[in-house]
C-alpha cells in the first residue's frame, strides 16, 4: 500500500491528515478505503444505523404503501393524457368544438397540476391531477355523444 505524499482529507470524517500517514488520525479510516468502508465510516460519524451507500431509498411515490391507490387510476390517467392530442384532433375533425375545448383546457390543467405535484413530491396533489384527467375524459366523452 502506498501512503499519500501530500496532506489528505479523510473521506469518512473530513479530518486533514499529514503526508505519509496510512490511516486517518481521527477515525482510523484507511487512506485507500473502498466505497463500502467510506460509507460505513460516514455512518459511524453521523450516527446512522445504515450506511448511506448501502441504504435502499424508497421513491417518494411508493413510500407508505399507498401506490396501490394510484395504480389503476394513475395508469388510466396517463393513457388519457398521452392519447389526448389525437383525441383532440379527432374531436375537431368531427366538429365537436365544445368537447375539444373541454379536453384541451382540462388536460392542460391536469398536466400543470401533475407537474406541480411531481416537483413538490406530493401524492395528494398528484392524485388530484389523476381525478381531474379522468373526470375531463368522462365529460368529453359525454359531450361528444350528443349530436
Amino acid at each position: 500500500m502506498q501512503f499519500p505524499s501530500y496532506r489528505w482529507s479523510c473521506h469518512g470524517c473530513g479530518a486533514i491528515n499529514e503526508p505519509g500517514v496510512a490511516a486517518c488520525s481521527i477515525c482510523s479510516l484507511s487512506a485507500s478505503a473502498t466505497g463500502e468502508q467510506i460509507a460505513a465510516a460516514k455512518a459511524r460519524v453521523t450516527g446512522s444505523t445504515t450506511p448511506a451507500a448501502v441504504r435502499k431509498e424508497t421513491h417518494w411515490l411508493f413510500a407508505g404503501g399507498s401506490f396501490t391507490l394510484f395504480f389503476p387510476e394513475g395508469f388510466a390517467a396517463a393513457l388519457i393524457f398521452l392519447a389526448s392530442p389525437g383525441w383532440l384532433l379527432s374531436l375537431l375533425f368531427h366538429g365537436y368544438l365544445r368537447a375539444a375545448g373541454v379536453l384541451a383546457s382540462g388536460m392542460a390543467a391536469a398536466g400543470a397540476v401533475a407537474y406541480f405535484a411531481l416537483r413538490e413530491r406530493s401524492k395528494g396533489i398528484l392524485y388530484v391531477s389523476v381525478v381531474v384527467s379522468i373526470a375531463v375524459a368522462l365529460w368529453v366523452n359525454s359531450l361528444s355523444q350528443h349530436v
